[in-house]
């Protein structure tokens, strides 16, 4: 959260956030950081890349818009064979 400061501003527009890492499927705590960019700046709009978490977790999205997450969009093909 601390490095989120260091770079989200009042005058930012868009944050992106990535949900699950590809390379060690580390899951970040979206929900935290959509509610901390709000503080910073409540007419910022948050943007989470969900490609390796649609399928791979339960995902609650109306607590996810609840926290402050705008947007959830991820891809099919990651997800077409399973």
């Amino acid at each position: 959260e601390s490095l989120l400061f260091q770079h989200v501003r009042t005058e930012t527009k868009l944050v992106i956030l990535d949900h699950t890492t590809s390379n060690t499927a580390l899951n970040y705590p979206i929900e935290k950081l959509a509610k901390a960019s709000k503080r910073i700046n409540s007419n910022i709009k948050v943007l989470v890349d969900g490609a390796h978490s649609m399928l791979a977790k339960d995902l609650d999205f109306k607590a996810l818009e609840e926290c402050g997450v705008d947007y959830f969009v991820s891809n099919g093909h990651k997800w077409a064979s399973t």
